[in-house]
């Protein structure tokens, strides 16, 4: 079993930007993740689970802004 040591984390910095993507409103999504760095550790769980829920939204939409799931996808017919 590999050692752990209190200070490994210690010296690595946190990312200065939030990788884009292709999806502006993706982008706008994960941009919350920038400003995690200055906020206490206890408060990161609820921006990761609020930043979850707001891309699985995206996911559902419809690709033209509306809302329910994408075309094709939970249709009956077969």
């Amino acid at each position: 079993m590999a050692e752990i040591h209190a200070d490994s984390n210690a010296q690595r910095p946190w990312p200065e930007s939030v990788t884009r993507t292709a999806d502006p409103d993706v982008d706008a999504v994960i941009s919350r993740l920038a400003g995690l760095a200055r906020m206490p550790t206890s408060e990161h769980i609820a921006v990761y689970d609020a930043i979850h829920e707001q891309l699985r939204q995206e996911l559902d939409a419809e690709p033209d802004g509306g809302a329910g799931p994408r075309s094709g996808v939970g249709e009956g017919g077969d």
